[in-house]
């Protein structure tokens, strides 16, 4: 049984980067290649993009009834009312969290998250230096939202879906430790849409190695891509992270001394998969 549901959060109102989600990629936007990847996940049941009522966003919406993308609308400020709202109309035990600025998701990455919350009957995964590679695709449970919803009136939780709350109260859920195989723990190359120089970067990377319109890129022919080629890796070497998004990071880099419910080995020949 398919145990957790992939909400991707989108919006035109970008601050830094203003309509990325609908920017194109070898003739689809963004947001199309990441339902399409999270489509491919065997442990999720359905995908919605949850985006706000705000009018800004009604050409996001009027293109995912076009082509058939589930969507949903919420508050445009209440990220985690916006999730909310989605989750207590379906009963899947867990929530894949995705941000609309990384259209290169890896659908056996958010597998194995589910399949090792699942397994310790967990909230969510702690990875020790996360590769950048993998942001913005993190699992976690319906019960630690709602929860979280409860006890926090941050501006922050409510616009990062818990994460200030989650991050600062580790002891308040169950945790799995979950470890990278030594040899992707080297790739960091920025495969997030933030600025303009990512977005020349993520086009390169697509006009290289999708064959064509509607095939899932291999991220391992995407990383040996970059490795062969640094002047393109190095395009946007230079954009960072908002503060807000480096200061979380940090905080779980040191949950050091946490408690936790169990360990899991993300296990994948990443050759074999997208």
């Amino acid at each position: 049984m398919k145990k957790a549901i992939a909400v991707i959060q989108a919006r035109m109102s970008s601050s830094r980067l203003p309509g990325k989600v609908m920017m194109e990629l070898n003739g689809m936007p963004i947001v199309w290649h990441i339902y399409k990847r999270a489509e491919a996940c065997k442990n999720v049941s359905e995908v919605i993009v949850a985006t706000s009522t705000h009018e800004s966003d009604d050409i996001l919406v009027q293109f995912c009834k076009k082509y058939d993308l589930n969507v949903f609308r919420g508050s445009l400020e209440n990220v985690l009312d916006r999730f909310l709202q989605v989750l207590r109309i379906h009963s899947e035990r867990y929530v894949v969290r995705i941000t609309a600025d990384c259209p290169l998701i890896h659908p056996d990455f958010i597998d194995a998250q589910i399949a090792a919350l699942n397994l310790f009957k967990a909230d969510t995964v702690w990875i020790k230096n996360l590769p950048k590679i993998f942001e913005g695709q993190g699992v976690m449970s319906v019960s630690m939202l709602e929860y979280i919803n409860t006890k926090s009136n941050n501006l922050d939780d409510l616009e990062h879906v818990g994460s200030d709350y989650m991050v600062k109260n580790p002891d308040e859920f169950r945790i799995v430790k979950f470890n990278i195989p030594i040899e992707l723990q080297q790739y960091n190359f920025r495969l997030t849409v933030d600025e303009k120089k990512d977005f020349e970067l993520i086009k390169l990377i697509y006009r290289h190695c999708q064959v064509s319109t509607g095939e899932l890129v291999s991220l391992f022919n995407v990383l040996n891509f970059l490795d062969t080629n640094k002047d393109v890796a190095n395009i946007n070497s230079e954009v960072e992270h908002k503060k807000y998004n480096t200061s979380i990071t940090k905080t779980k880099d040191n949950w050091n001394n946490i408690d936790v419910v169990g360990s899991y080995t993300f296990n994948v020949d990443i050759k074999d998969t997208y």
